[in-house]
């Protein structure tokens, strides 16, 4: 792998969803220093945070997404009659539960 010494700016597909600058394209910086930097297309205003905080908001994220597809999964199990079925564990975070709230819109 190549290390981060200069920073990268690339334009994502996707578009902001909400606000004023709605359905512009969305510059994403990895800066060197664990950095990751976020900009509206056409604003001077960049929201950045660490590469670690970003990790851990994907692992929140991805653990939650697994949970509701493990709950679906038994209830059409339960459904079926299929029996001695075991239901599931919510996966334990590492972060407050007041971030997991925030991260319920994503």
């Amino acid at each position: 792998m190549t290390k981060l010494l200069k920073p990268i700016t690339r334009q994502t597909l996707a578009v902001s969803p909400m606000g004023r600058y709605r359905n512009r394209p969305v510059a994403v910086t990895l800066k060197p220093g664990d950095l990751i930097s976020f900009r509206i297309k056409g604003t001077r205003v960049n929201y950045e945070m660490s590469l670690q905080a970003a990790y851990v908001l994907a692992m929140i994220v991805h653990g939650d997404k697994y949970y509701n597809e493990q709950i679906e999964d038994y209830k059409k199990k339960k459904k079926a009659g299929y029996k001695r079925l075991r239901i599931p564990r919510r996966p334990k975070f590492p972060v407050s539960p007041v971030y997991f709230k925030a991260l319920q819109n994503i």
